[in-house]
């Protein structure tokens, strides 16, 4: 393959060579991909991994233009494309590099997407007639300018920009991200690089494109996870009590300052003769309640998931939750969250759920909907003792009643199920040799603590963090979220065990690992709330202590293999870096 002329970042040349010999091969493409992640420094793997991520489309709910021809121009690892050819559109991706576009090609056959790919020469007039998309997007690339782009869209076009004045940046890394420093800021102001809201609207107005409207990609649009419109009607930024209490954030956006700050825009405008609908928000939520476009409740909060959804929520008099599946993985983990609430309310009807109205399809989409249940997320009292007691003890309470097997000596079978399947699965994917005879430890001495031990088997959540209850103000649970990674017959503890741990990481900003040796007295302890919870539910199962201590003892496995069930790809070396590299 001839040397790209420019790179293909954000890998280095030499990165693909591997991963594209083995597309030619015909090589399942998750099993080369995860090989590739794994070759690279951990830095260009966790940059990779963002700009993989098919929800980055997730403003797609914003649109007015049905599915059809799409033209992604961009960085063409960029999962925007994907997210589209999963929902139904036919996607032609236009790109400067063969490298980024060889593994776009080897994508669209692994997934089996409608997905073709270009190559720009350096040419800014693209090759396509007038009007040949009803959607063009410009990813974070201006090699084209916005009359090229209106030319060639006969609907609406998308412009993901950055913000010439925006205070911050996405390191690369989820869930990282760097403030500009006031030297850097002051010298953006004066340099003429990049391009403030006014300027990107100004733009898009002279290339003759009409009904803009901007929307923020908060916080940074390589790593967002609201879409926020800066004009009059939603969706908007959900501000809790954690934001509330910034003062200087709560002054700047009083001010009228977000929309000048905000560090990424996505900028949505159409040709003045385009053949407009209702947005796809507006369609969705319509066909879930079948009512009069006077009904429609308004759209509140567009959210981007971790886990590749578009959650649509709804305010006013009906307020919904829709999750919009943006990959086949988590079409999966849906169905199995709208299994769980059915059997969940047949088989415990005292445990609070939200009320499902099932699967639904609309526009050609497959999404499900819910009722949006009032109160907090949780991590919204995250570092409140007194109210994170209050949740831990409703938890406790609830979880303790979900048993689905009574208590009976756990047997060769059970081990060989709950246990050593398990094993298989994260050691498949761990590379470290401490790490893997570490994690073979762990299943021996759970095998050798659990066998002919007399306990019940529960109802699992599966992945009980923070974001998946909502509470009320003072804390007590009004409802558990999020059931796709549930089991139904499973070891008892677990849920509420990662939901301690996981609030312990939150609050102090410490890896999993070191929040799970506090169990143990290791680098501290557990508080008396925390240890309150988990004992009486041990207490309501009558669990043997050393079968408490054996599970805690084999958390790091068992969330281990939640994370690679539920993931599109393994993270590399995940379970080495968040709990045995300390």
């Amino acid at each position: 393959m001839p040397a790209d002329r420019y790179p293909p970042w954000p890998l280095e040349a030499g990165d693909l060579d591997r991963f594209l010999e083995r597309s030619e091969d015909g090589a399942d493409f998750r099993e080369s991909l995860e090989e590739l992640l794994c070759s690279l420094p951990l830095q260009r793997a966790e940059h990779l991994m963002l700009l993989l991520r098919h929800s980055r489309a997730a403003w797609l709910p914003l649109l007015r233009t049905r599915a059809g021809r799409a033209l992604i121009i961009g960085n063409a690892f960029s999962g925007v494309g994907a997210g589209l050819a999963f929902l139904g559109w036919e996607v032609t991706l236009r790109d400067e590099s063969r490298g980024r576009l060889a593994f776009a090609d080897a994508r669209a056959r692994g997934l089996k997407l409608p997905m073709q790919t270009e190559r720009s020469e350096g040419a800014r007039r693209l090759p396509h007639e007038d009007e040949s998309f009803d959607l063009v997007v410009c990813d974070q690339s201006m090699s084209v300018n916005e009359a090229e782009l209106a030319r060639v869209s006969r609907g609406e076009v998308v412009l993901i920009a950055d913000n010439r004045y925006g205070y911050k940046r996405s390191t690369g890394v989820h869930g990282e991200f760097e403030l500009r420093r006031p030297g850097e800021y002051l010298k953006s102001l004066f340099s003429g690089e990049g391009r403030s809201l006014a300027e990107h609207t100004s733009a898009l107005k002279r290339a003759g494109l009409v009904g803009l409207r901007p929307h923020a990609l908060y916080p940074d649009s390589r790593d967002f996870t609201f879409c926020v419109s800066l004009g009059d009607a939603g969706p908007t930024l959900p501000l809790g009590p954690k934001e509330r209490a910034n003062r200087l954030k709560v002054l700047a956006n009083s001010l009228g300052l977000f929309p000048h700050l905000t560090p990424s825009y996505a900028l949505i405008a159409h040709k003045p003769r385009a053949r407009l609908q209702r947005t796809l928000a507006e369609l969705l939520t319509r066909e879930v309640l079948g009512s009069d476009e006077a009904h429609v409740p308004a759209l509140e909060h567009l959210v981007n998931t971790r886990g590749s959804n578009a959650l649509i929520l709804t305010g006013g008099e009906r307020e919904l939750a829709l999750h919009v599946p943006m990959e086949a993985f988590q079409k999966r983990h849906v169905k199995r969250h709208l299994a769980a609430l059915s059997e969940l309310r047949d088989e415990h009807p005292e445990l609070p759920i939200p009320r499902s109205f099932g699967a639904v399809m609309a526009e050609g989409i497959w999404y499900s909907a819910e009722e949006r249940l009032p109160g907090l997320t949780a991590g919204q009292i995250c570092g409140d003792h007194l109210r994170v007691g209050h949740m831990l003890q409703d938890v406790a309470e609830h979880f303790s009643t979900l048993t689905t097997r009574p208590p009976e000596p756990f047997t060769e079978r059970d081990c060989e199920r709950l246990i050593s399947e398990r094993a298989r699965r994260v050691i498949e994917r761990a590379r470290e040799p401490g790490t893997i005879a570490a994690l073979r430890e762990m299943e021996w001495r759970a095998r050798e603590a659990l066998l002919g031990k007399v306990f019940p088997l529960v109802r699992t959540h599966g992945d009980l963090r923070s974001k998946h209850v909502q509470v009320d103000s003072e804390g007590h649970v009004l409802g558990y979220l999020d059931w796709g990674s549930t089991e139904s017959q499973d070891l008892p503890l677990f849920d509420l065990l990662h939901l301690v741990i996981h609030e312990r990481k939150q609050e102090a900003g410490i890896k999993p690992g070191h929040a799970w040796r506090l169990l143990e007295g290791v680098g501290g302890e557990l508080r008396a709330h925390e240890r309150s919870a988990l004992d009486s539910y041990s207490a309501a199962l009558n669990l043997p202590q050393e079968v408490t201590r054996a599970i805690e003892d084999l958390y790091p496995l068992l969330v281990a293999d939640v994370a690679e069930r539920s993931w599109d790809f393994s993270r590399p070396d995940w379970v080495h870096r968040f709990f045995f590299d300390l």
